[in-house]
């Protein structure tokens, strides 16, 4: 499946093979894999996912552009178009590519994302971790502190 902007949905059926489905979802400016949705599998394989909020790596503060509110939509299109089960973090943000998860419990991130002033600014580094934990079921978080 491949999503674009409404503007480019013909050029992109007419380079892509016919078994690439076509979607258009508007965007402002981001990557999918920033706005879009973080799927888990449980133990019946049972998929859902994570709608974290999303303001352009961080929004006014810090962010790249605005508006972002077409990129904010992003992963609940996906998910209504996937037939899956999200759950909405209105009180959270984070971008899917600030986050590398092994599958076995352990994530991996960075100070300058999370514990950026742009992006959960009344979260401790603490109370970001109980978040990260309930909503990934994940058993111990790793720290670095540049970098993506």
């Amino acid at each position: 499946t491949m999503c674009v902007n409404p503007s480019q949905y013909q050029n992109a059926r007419a380079q892509l093979p016919s078994q690439v489905r076509v979607v258009e979802i508007a965007s402002d400016d981001s990557w999918v894999r920033d706005s879009g949705p973080t799927f888990l599998v449980n133990d019946q394989g049972q998929i859902r996912a994570n709608d974290w909020t999303f303001n352009a790596w961080g929004g006014l503060v810090d962010g790249l552009y605005f508006p972002w509110d077409k990129d904010e939509q992003i992963a609940q299109k996906i998910c209504e178009i996937e037939g899956i089960d999200t759950y909405r973090t209105d009180d959270f943000v984070l971008e899917g590519g600030s986050i590398t998860v092994d599958g076995e419990g352990t994530l991996i991130t960075t100070e300058m994302c999370l514990l950026s002033p742009g992006r959960n600014p009344d979260m401790t580094k603490e109370e970001i971790e109980v978040k990260l934990k309930n909503h990934l079921n994940l058993e111990k978080i790793i720290w670095v502190k540049d970098g993506i």
